[in-house]
């Protein structure tokens, strides 16, 4: 049986050594280690620390906290039954959570749906807070910036008759940067 580490932070600007610490501290034999979300579906180091582990019966992931590993309830669910098919098993440092028992395949699903409600609690509160924001005429996110270039180049795809996918690709920009380069132009008479 072969511990095996993930590691996983979710901005640059996050520190993964407590977790490498903490891990090393735990035996670990071998460490999965990213920078990425967990609400990211491309997470490489978790599918090469499952890959690594297929068809070593009675390895076990360990993670600091279950929110390293996912905040998905469903996915959680997921990762725990292949766990339970490939004959491997899942503990959590900082939380109760062993699957290689019983209790701890309960008390592990049990917990999963709490971390589900909480992220669903933090997303509701979010949402309040950015509509109470626009109520009150503030608008987040990163400003448009329109220059006149930006402009140019528009309009010259727009008179090629070209759709605004085409133009977003060909100027790197997104469909919505173009819809509103559109807009300023039709503003200022340039465009019908």
């Amino acid at each position: 049986m072969a511990l095996i580490g993930y590691a996983r932070v979710s901005t640059s600007d996050q520190e993964l050594q407590p977790q490498l610490d903490a891990l090393a501290a735990a035996g670990v034999d071998r460490v999965f280690a990213e920078h990425v979300s967990s609400t990211s579906t491309h997470r490489p180091q978790l599918a090469a620390a499952l890959d690594y582990m297929q068809n070593r019966v009675g390895d076990v992931l360990v993670v600091v906290a279950i929110d390293r590993l996912s905040r998905s309830l469903i996915e959680f669910a997921t990762l725990m039954e292949r766990f339970d098919k490939e004959g491997l098993a899942f503990r959590s440092l900082t939380q109760p959570f062993d699957t290689s028992t019983p209790e701890g395949r309960m008390v592990t699903h049990l917990f999963a749906m709490f971390a589900q409600m909480e992220r669903e609690t933090i997303s509701r509160r979010t949402r309040a807070g950015l509509e109470s924001a626009r109520a009150q005429g503030r608008v987040g996110g990163r400003p448009f910036v329109v220059t006149p270039d930006l402009l140019e180049s528009v309009l010259h795809l727009k008179t090629l008759k070209k759709t605004h996918a085409e133009i977003a690709k060909a100027l790197r920009i997104s469909e919505r940067s173009v819809s509103r380069a559109v807009a300023e132009l039709r503003r200022a008479g340039s465009l019908s």
